[in-house]
């Protein structure tokens, strides 16, 4: 009653998108113009530092792509396509991107940076649009424009992946591609995009679980093949590269990109701020062994559960492919905003499903819209709230979004009846 009410008068949707996007130019205006161009005491309101360089080998190679801006993560990946061994012990900061991530940049070495930033800017943002265009193609209680406002214009994860030049926008849509095909039974098309995202980054191969929901258990194996067949191969094509000390070298990478355990989106970092600010654990940042055994608990038990729902939930919707998209997010000891590109998707098929819940679950209609709302809401980029010395790029998204998800999940639990604990009533239903 509740839900159909707003339904009838005023779309709240179309209200919060409206003023998101009044925020966006405001905050944009403050971020770039005044901050990194006119020097103004705005620094960081909207994203990182346009005056971060990221991690390039070596240092001194780093400048300006355009103006004052870095676009670090991008100068980075160039860096390493440069090198002649980017996984040697020998470097302070491994690559940190699997041998294909690096071996597409190879062409871009022989030109100037800025054609890289033209082609990667532009490919992240067609691909996202037409991705977004795809999963809502049978909406028919938004506007269009309205939700693409929302998505691709005024979603912080999509524009952090833009102001640094990374791969996510493209992982990301491959992996929400790989559900819209396997949803039209198109699983050529899906084992293809799925193969590029875990040759690209390697922890989309979390995405098997939608195959196995689906018991496309052949399909598994394919992609497990091709992908390892893709990634070899690149590792081969990367000249001074030696193969067994690319992954190594990989995980020395992450575990240095992992220093700033405060920070970022992952359930660990959740668990170390929670730590932190009721005085239980203050962790050392940089390499931090006990924070890495953390964030595998934390992943381990979170990949567990999902699988747990996976074989167990009775009804299978766009949402539950979504839970699988971000579970990437929530596991991986580094995770940063730009992670969360999948977050407008996951919007729209939440909302969709609040549309046609049943009428008679008023209350939980009400306490999943607010819950929506919320998630609108630190979709925005607002400025970062939690700052200091160790605590970069901590805001509304980073403090909020694995809590809210986690509020949701569980109530898909609880709707489900599915009992976590109780073994033989889930066995029955399984």
């Amino acid at each position: 009653m509740f839900v159909e009410k707003y339904r009838k008068k005023v779309n709240p949707f179309e209200v919060v998108i409206t003023i998101s996007s009044i925020t966006l130019v405001i905050s944009g205006f403050l971020s770039y113009v005044l901050s990194f161009y006119l020097g103004f005491s705005t620094d960081k309101a909207l994203l990182y530092n346009a005056l971060d360089p990221g991690y390039v080998a070596p240092g001194y190679l780093a400048k300006p792509i355009l103006g004052v801006h870095y676009w670090g993560d991008l100068q980075s990946a160039l860096s390493f396509a440069a090198h002649q061994n980017p996984y040697s012990l020998e470097l302070e900061y491994p690559s940190p991107y699997p041998p294909f991530g690096i071996l597409i940049f190879k062409p871009f070495v022989f030109f100037d940076p800025v054609v890289a930033l033209i082609v990667m800017t532009s490919v992240t943002f067609l691909l996202v649009s037409y991705t977004f265009i795809k999963f809502v193609d049978s909406r028919k209680n938004f506007q269009y424009w309205q939700v693409l406002i929302l998505t691709l214009l005024v979603s912080k994860p999509l524009l952090l992946a833009l102001d640094r030049g990374n791969l996510q926008g493209i992982v990301v849509s491959l992996m929400i591609l790989t559900v819209i095909h396997l949803r039209n039974n198109q699983i050529k098309l899906a084992k293809f995009c799925i193969v590029i995202a875990i040759a690209l980054k390697g922890y989309p191969v979390l995405m098997l679980l939608v195959f196995v929901r689906r018991k496309r258990y052949k399909e598994i194996l394919e992609t497990i093949w091709y992908s390892a067949l893709v990634t070899i191969a690149s590792a081969i094509l990367l000249s001074g590269s030696k193969i067994l000390e690319i992954p190594i070298g990989l995980l020395k990478g992450v575990s240095v990109q992992s220093g700033s355990n405060k920070s970022g989106l992952s359930a660990a970092s959740s668990v170390v701020r929670l730590f932190d600010a009721t005085q239980i654990w203050n962790p050392q940042q940089g390499r931090n062994i006990a924070f890495l055994l953390l964030a595998l608990a934390c992943g381990t038990a979170l990949t567990t559960l999902l699988t747990f729902y996976v074989f167990n939930v009775k009804v299978w919707s766009k949402v539950d492919d979504m839970f699988v998209v971000m579970l990437s997010t929530f596991v991986v000891p580094v995770s940063w905003t730009y992670n969360a590109i999948w977050l407008p998707f996951f919007i729209v098929a939440l909302s969709e499903e609040i549309l046609t819940l049943n009428r008679s679950k008023h209350r939980e209609n009400l306490f999943r819209l607010e819950l929506l709302a919320i998630l609108v809401a630190i979709n925005v980029p607002f400025p970062f709230l939690w700052r200091g010395q160790e605590r970069i790029g901590v805001g509304l998204l980073e403090l909020l979004l694995f809590p809210i998800c986690a509020s949701i999940f569980y109530t898909r639990l609880k709707g489900q009846n599915i009992r976590i604990f109780d073994y033989r009533k889930n066995f029955e239903n399984s």
